[in-house]
């Protein structure tokens, strides 16, 4: 208002853990065995209280938190919620020569987030490993001149996924109003069945040393799939169920993927090294399984105006809507290709759609529509891209010579999309509120050949097609950036010898920059923020500047 509102928030989050483990190695002859037990508590507390006044008697009163007294529209609230974990679990490995290597886990693990009959969950884990390099049909061949060590391993486990939400599997009541009255009423279907999510995880592997191990590669083929997510299922609003849903544990999600990584002593010489470290990792996401239709196939769960949150046979979060078919270069306005591939125009004026005629594109005398529908249905949206990366890794280089040190750590990944709706609803909009400078090259009819549709003010909905997806605004989303650079320097200890009546055994100056570049062909602030790959007004990742100097004594 006029005179000024005025928020001011209390959140505290406490954890409270206390593990204790017991562990027993020994090797006797050629066996060794390392034993590991133990338990672990945890107590987590959410706390938070707002408060918010609004009509204050003078600004002055706005500067210093709320003052009684000095408005007149109060407004408070705020909530308390209480979790815990309780697990004991337990590991042994034996290796035999140091040759043949077997593991095995097991955890039991409990979440007050489920029900007391379903808190518990028992997770198993095995490994096994052979390293084939102890062997003397391997030591005595020509390939270990090459191969200094070489192990082959593979591995299964299963794991309980905590992070569950508050109390899915309750039925709770919440405040209300009725009237002018305040009460309580049924916000939550609760379901007593609900049990632990879980994932499956199987791992197979190999390990490489080369040249006298100044060189080592990894390989490893990874399968994990999540089983029982526990998701919001839709029921008909006729009965009346809250949020008309209830959480259920449905379907089956699958990362499935290689990884590779790399260590290397690139170069020593004349005291100068050169240490590389490098990983990628490429995977396939895909929805197995969600919860079955009435007539038996597999429901499609969270379409929206953005986004398809999980359909089987594809990746989880995709990018859904319309395709954009660029301007129409007679009138200025903005096109889209219906699911059976006809073109049409939007009125940038009216909202109304119409068929295009290339051999007459100022006709809109045909009218037509853009539905909502799947493309599979008769309609026109259809999945306009991922948000998940297929690829992404990192590379550091770390160079010394003489107590001088640079370090520079890369980050890389890609084969995604990104939408940006910042551009969409700020940078592009007709309401010249924060607008971007890529409305100077808007449709006119002296510049009839753009990319920017014709303006129209308080039109942005008619213009831009916002508050739904087009893929007009969907960007890829690589990126490689220079996540860290450290340089440092060591005072030599022979330096510090000399120095009388000093007890100084380590002294390093560093300067450190992290988040120090990105190279990206995204037109946003950021490809790696947002929420599921939309970038709603993001902010960037900060730039950080650190000096600093360590000393031992």
């Amino acid at each position: 208002g006029a005179n000024g509102s005025l928020f001011n928030q209390f959140r505290q989050v406490t954890l409270w853990n206390w593990q204790n483990t017991l562990s027993y190695n020994k090797d006797f002859g050629d066996h060794g065995i390392d034993v590991v037990a133990g338990a672990e508590y945890q107590l987590q507390t959410f706390d938070q209280f707002f408060g918010q006044g609004q009509n204050f008697s003078d600004p002055f009163f706005l500067q210093n938190g709320l003052i009684s007294g000095t408005f007149t529209i109060p407004q408070s609230g705020g909530s308390y919620n209480q979790t815990s974990f309780e697990s004991y679990f337990g590991r042994v490995n034996y290796s035999f020569k140091d040759r043949y290597l077997v593991g095995f886990s097991v955890r039991r693990d409990g979440l007050s987030r489920l029900a007391e009959e379903s808190r518990f969950g028992t997770f198993f884990g095995g490994s096994v490993g052979y390293r084939i390099s102890e062997e003397n049909f391997f030591k005595n061949s020509a390939i270990a001149r090459v191969i200094s060590d070489l192990k082959i391993r593979g591995s299964y486990a299963e794991v309980g996924n905590s992070d569950i939400g508050l109390f899915p599997f309750a039925s709770l009541y919440g405040s209300a109003r009725y009237g002018s009255q305040n009460g309580i009423a049924f916000n939550q279907a609760g379901n007593q069945d609900l049990q632990w999510e879980t994932s499956t995880k199987t791992n197979i592997g190999a390990d490489f040393r080369f040249l006298n191990n100044r060189i080592g590669f990894t390989f490893d083929y990874f399968l994990n799939d999540v089983n029982g997510n526990i998701l919001a299922v839709p029921y008909p609003p006729s009965l009346g169920i809250p949020g008309n849903s209830i959480n259920q544990n449905i379907g089956v999600i699958r990362n499935e993927g290689v990884e590779f990584s790399i260590d290397a002593l690139a170069m020593r010489k004349g005291g100068f090294t050169w240490n590389v470290n490098a990983n990628f990792t490429m995977v396939k996401n895909e929805v197995i399984e969600t919860f079955r239709n009435v007539d038996g196939t597999f429901a499609e769960i969270g379409r929206g105006s953005y986004q398809v949150n999980a359909r089987v046979a594809h990746q989880i979060n995709e990018l859904y809507g319309f395709v954009w078919a660029g301007v129409n270069s007679a009138n200025g306005f903005p096109m889209y290709v219906k699911g059976d591939g006809t073109i049409i125009q939007r009125n940038v004026s009216t909202g109304a759609y119409s068929v295009f005629n290339a051999a007459n594109p100022t006709d809109t005398s045909t009218p037509s529509t853009l539905s909502q529908l799947d493309v599979a249905n008769g309609g026109d949206r259809r999945i306009l891209g991922n948000t998940l990366p297929t690829w992404y890794g990192g590379l550091t280089n770390t160079f010394a010579y003489k107590g001088l040190s640079l370090e520079l750590f890369f980050r890389f990944s890609g084969g995604n999309e990104v939408y940006n709706q910042t551009r969409q609803d700020v940078l592009l909009n007709q309401d010249f509120t924060n607008s971007g400078t890529d409305l100077l090259r808007s449709w006119t009819p002296e510049n009839p050949n753009t990319d920017i549709p014709r303006m129209v003010i308080n039109q942005n909905v008619f213009v831009n097609q916002t508050g739904e997806a087009t893929s007009r605004f969907v960007e890829d989303g690589d990126f490689l950036r220079l996540q860290n650079i450290v340089l440092g320097y060591s005072v030599p200890k022979s330096v510090l010898d000399k120095m009388p009546n000093t007890r100084i055994s380590k002294v390093r100056v560093f300067a450190q920059v992290q988040n120090a570049f990105i190279w990206t062909p995204y037109s946003g602030a950021d490809p790696e923020l947002g929420f599921n790959g939309i970038d709603n007004n993001t902010n960037p990742l900060n730039r950080t500047i650190t000096f600093g100097l360590n000393v031992g004594f």
